[in-house]
């Protein structure tokens, strides 16, 4: 998965120790593949996407004052923290503060997408305790944004078009050359689903599942889309 991430999503390595290998994407989004069964034993929900925040600490507590189940224990390391939580929806999450700019116009983690029978609650949740705008909603669909434009899209698990999406949350890679990065993903033993690359009109992407069973996403933004000013925020 660490030669995967580098070949075909053009992660950089940071650090790396007999546990994890930590990576970075060019916009400086941290993409970390654990050796099984190290450090977090309540990763059992698929990839664990992490969402920025100023403050972990007060935003831990605001998870608290919501209802929400805190996960292990704080985290920090060389000027991050981070805390895990279990969403509405029964998958685990992550609380994470950094110094990177998450507007910066380079390509980093782009979009999150989860299928569960929890979507509802996750999607009020989304809003109400996270903070993202509900960009609309579709048959068993909700489109949320985050303050920087990344997406979060909830999925009901009636909705046979996404039932690929069966190891928990899917993690979109920015990439600035789809039709390049789709290449070296053929070249790989991961399988591609929807027929490969499939575009709105703006933005171009692909699913596939990778060599560690996961289902992941390469995304291509297209001209017609540009990050909201870091003054949003």
């Amino acid at each position: 998965m660490v030669g995967f991430f580098i070949g075909v999503a053009g992660l950089a390595v940071l650090e790396a120790d007999d546990d994890v290998t930590m990576l970075a994407t060019r916009r400086g989004d941290v993409a970390e593949v654990f050796r099984a069964h190290a450090r977090y034993e309540f990763a059992t929900t698929g990839p664990i996407p992490g969402f920025l925040v100023a403050d972990v600490a007060a935003a831990a507590d605001e998870l608290v004052g919501a209802g929400v189940e805190l996960l292990g224990d704080p985290g920090t390391w060389n000027g991050q923290a981070w805390r895990h939580f279990r969403g509405p929806d029964g998958f685990v999450y992550e609380l994470k503060s950094a110094s990177h700019d998450p507007f910066a116009a380079q390509p980093g983690l782009e979009w999150v997408g989860a299928r569960s029978p929890g979507w509802p609650a996750m999607a009020e949740f989304a809003e109400r305790v996270l903070g993202m705008r509900r960009i609309g909603k579709d048959s068993g669909i909700v489109h949320l944004r985050m303050a920087n434009g990344d997406g979060l899209e909830l999925f009901d698990d009636r909705d046979e078009q996404h039932a690929f999406m069966d190891t928990g949350p899917t993690v979109a890679f920015g990439i600035e050359d789809l039709d390049a990065a789709f290449e070296r993903l053929l070249a790989t033993a991961a399988e591609v689903f929807l027929e490969g690359i499939r575009s709105d009109g703006v933005d171009r992407w692909v699913h596939f599942r990778a060599a560690d069973g996961c289902v992941y996403q390469l995304m291509e933004r297209g001209q017609g889309w540009s990050r909201p000013p870091a003054s949003s925020q």
